[in-house]
């Protein structure tokens, strides 16, 4: 039985991309309505996708279908990376990618998908511009 005991717990999802969440989370919220409700041992309150935006984080690197889809469903648990030094890292033409991907978003969410996000999760401070 699942029970609300961790409220602050943050959960990342590392190296399987974000294309794919925005369905998931659907389809989870559709069958939480339809069934989820009446269904004993279910001790949650809120749509999964609520706990979803509230506790996890999620990476991606090279996602084109990711990227232009962030504005419609939120951005503000997802997180740009780059994946150096794995073979299939973006790197060196990462601007290249990030603006493949990410060039059509408003300068502020992007902002928040390459440097903000992270550094609120992890309670990085941010360098002031040079």
């Amino acid at each position: 039985m699942y029970r609300e005991s961790f409220p602050s717990l943050k959960i990342v999802l590392v190296e399987n991309e974000l294309g794919w969440i925005p369905f998931v989370l659907e389809q989870w919220d559709y069958y939480f309505k339809r069934h989820g409700a009446n269904r004993e041992g279910l001790a949650i309150k809120k749509l999964p996708s609520e706990y979803f935006h509230k506790q996890i984080y999620t990476t991606f690197f090279n996602d084109a279908v990711g990227g232009h889809i962030l504005s419609w469903w939120g951005a503000d648990n997802c997180m740009w990376s780059n994946d150096f030094p794995h073979g299939n890292s973006t790197w060196p033409n990462s601007r290249e990618v990030v603006a493949r991907d990410l060039g059509d978003l408003p300068a502020g969410l992007r902002a928040k998908l390459v440097r903000e996000n992270v550094a609120r999760l992890y309670n990085i401070a941010v360098p002031s511009p040079v």
